[in-house]
């Protein structure tokens, strides 16, 4: 997510895909418009001809009566006709819905562009069945004298030959195809895009970049819980740091943004080495000299499943690594869990409170909490810090995201979250994880219910109207 100047933006009347605005809805977005883009920025391509608005009218016109001269956004590159392209869904996915005239240009203007795409792969991408994209593709030849393709390219990428389509073109009146569908094709149009929504609020959550050029993009005071497991040069990973003078340097420069970001009542905890552990108290009591933030355990996760043979047979078996907690003078107290009888959080009698925990590595062959990184901590390490650490609904932050597990305890317990991941590699780790969670989620089986409901009050309309 990045800031652009408004008079950048080129917001062109044919790429909105609507009559006109609603202008009780931008008023709406008015009044809360800089907390709406926080979490919905706008969405601009970055072309060869300037940079398209292409989902988020409303959004900017509000940011406009605000008088904002710069707005967030997410920035992608294309060709204009790629900004196109992503007009033309973005309010098929979501956002205040299309009326019926405007679907059906949204789809005449996408089949047109991707003209030469089978018609699978383009009911895909616009969330309706191939009859439908067929009856579109025979209305843009009789209409606009556009010749039939001779050759269509499939979902993956091999070509076949395309003989002109054996569809009728619909009528204005026409609906898009709902009342042609089985069920099943229904149910697979309106999954298709709660998936394009999912994946949506997954690029805003999960950021792909340098977490040193995002974190100075973040919000002054804006995070409640941050737990950071950073490279600490125990590794021989290329992302991992080899010499103590960088690592120390680099330990520094992520401080410095974690003192600016979070808040005075917010904490952070800290993944470390039991090798440089004697280091990281002194770049703490430096960096955070001026700043109200308190050193309050180094807490120990001990694990029993693994352990680090040492070089020779004069050292113990290594079989722990240190967590730093620190808080802020305004903290509140943690989230102590409360007894059955008294309804009282324990008074020091529960394992929870004490400085050392015990949780398994993951392991490869793991069905639940499965190793993916090389570093990877327990899911129900970062459960513990984030259950007793925060309240539901508080910003959790992790810098460097690893594996994805902040954001897999964060959804088990009801937390927002912003997570960093540089590498691709593990950025599409996380993606196959979270997207495999909602999958197996209550709200995914609440979207199936939503979606028979839906289905259900179509075939009764359609039996009143007979």
């Amino acid at each position: 997510m990045s800031l652009m100047k408004v008079e950048d933006i080129k917001a062109e009347k044919d790429f909105m895909m609507r009559d006109e605005l609603d202008k009780s809805l931008v008023a709406e977005y008015a009044d809360n418009i800089e907390k709406i883009l926080d979490v919905a920025p706008l969405e601009v391509y970055e072309t060869e001809n300037g940079n398209y608005l292409t989902d988020g009218f409303h959004r900017f016109s509000a940011a406009i009566s605000n008088g904002y001269t710069e707005v967030s956004c997410i920035i992608k590159q294309g060709s204009v006709n790629d900004a196109r392209a992503a007009a033309c869904v973005a309010n098929l996915r979501h956002g205040k819905a299309l009326n019926r005239k405007e679907k059906q240009n949204a789809i005449k203007q996408y089949v047109k562009i991707y003209w030469n795409h089978s018609n699978r792969w383009l009911a895909n991408d616009l969330g309706v069945n191939d009859k439908t994209v067929g009856k579109y593709r025979a209305k843009i030849h009789i209409d606009d004298g556009i010749e039939y393709p001779t050759i269509l390219i499939a979902q993956d990428g091999k070509e076949y030959p395309f003989a002109g389509a054996e569809f009728s073109a619909p009528d204005e009146s026409e609906s898009l195809d709902e009342n042609e569908l089985t069920f099943e094709q229904f149910k697979e149009q309106q999954l298709i895009l709660a998936e394009g929504r999912w994946n949506d609020d997954f690029t805003k959550k999960v950021i792909h970049g340098d977490t040193f050029e995002i974190l100075p993009t973040l919000d002054e005071h804006s995070v409640d819980l941050l737990i950071v497991d950073p490279p600490y040069g125990i590794t021989t990973e290329k992302w991992d740091l080899h010499n103590k003078s960088d690592l120390i340097g680099f330990t520094r420069e992520w401080l410095v943004q974690a003192r600016r970001i979070l808040k005075t009542t917010g904490r952070m905890f800290v993944c470390w080495s039991r090798q440089y552990m004697f280091e990281l108290k002194p770049i703490f009591d430096e960096v955070f000299e001026h700043y109200p933030f308190i050193f309050g355990n180094m807490l120990v996760w001990h694990w029993n499943n693994a352990g680090s043979q040492p070089d020779n047979r004069k050292r113990y078996k290594l079989t722990w690594e240190p967590v730093f907690y620190f808080y802020g003078t305004e903290a509140e107290d943690l989230q102590w869990t409360s007894t059955d009888i008294s309804g009282k959080s324990w008074e020091g009698r529960g394992w929870e409170q004490m400085d050392v925990w015990e949780f398994t590595i993951p392991q490869s062959n793991y069905k639940d909490d499965q190793k993916i990184h090389p570093t990877q901590k327990p899911r129900e390490l970062y459960e513990h810090i984030i259950r007793t650490a925060s309240k539901t609904g508080d910003l959790v932050l992790d810098p460097f995201a690893g594996s994805g597990t902040t954001g897999h305890a964060c959804e088990l317990w009801g937390r927002n979250y912003k997570l960093i991941e540089r590498e691709q590699e593990y950025y599409d780790s996380i993606h196959e994880r979270l997207h495999k969670f909602w999958l197996e989620s209550k709200e995914y089986e609440n979207i199936e219910k939503e979606i028979k409901k839906q289905w259900d009050g179509k075939q009764e309309e359609n039996e009143d109207e007979l």
